[in-house]
């Protein structure tokens, strides 16, 4: 595995303004060294299936890294661990999890419906067997079952993608 991060970009931005930019001035500021792939920002607008598609047909071509892709409904992001108790970590930063509602969607990308959440900090903050998407140690979104699993009741393994939506 290379040690230079690597971070794909799919949005649906467009290229006409400087969001794009934006984006890459931010990598570049947080994680210098990070390679960047611009998978596509010609997403049709707020088309999540469409990204989500796109994603999912990329991934297995990209070198391991953060993929992820994002609208103004939520995101999807590549599962990168499950740990020992099944919670799920992202490969997501905080800052997409902070704008969302407290009622969320969790589940994979398409027709498959997603399960309510809630946008927590603790496990406690969802009901028993409730869904909550949180910030992690690491500092990236995790979701969890309040003592339960929640990689077993979302079917999501490492490589999988789950898409969180407010």
């Amino acid at each position: 595995m290379s040690a230079v991060p690597w971070i794909s970009l799919t949005t649906d931005y467009g290229l006409t303004d400087g969001f794009v930019a934006a984006c890459h001035g931010v990598i570049a500021r947080i994680a210098p060294a990070a390679r960047v792939i611009d998978v596509t920002h010609l997403v049709p607008p707020a088309d999540v299936r469409r990204g989500a598609a796109v994603l999912a047909q990329t991934v297995p071509y990209l070198p391991v890294g953060v993929h992820v892709t994002r609208d103004a409904e939520g995101f999807t992001a590549e599962v990168l661990t499950v740990d020992h108790f099944g919670n799920v970590q992202l490969a997501a930063p905080a800052e997409l999890l902070d704008p969302l509602p407290a009622d969320l969607r969790v589940g994979p990308p398409g027709p498959t419906p997603a399960l309510a959440a809630v946008h927590g900090r603790t496990f406690g903050d969802a009901p028993a067997g409730g869904l909550v998407a949180y910030v992690d140690s690491a500092g990236l979104v995790a979701v969890a079952v309040n003592g339960g699993r929640a990689a077993d009741l979302l079917a999501a393994s490492p490589g999988d993608l789950l898409r969180v939506s407010g």
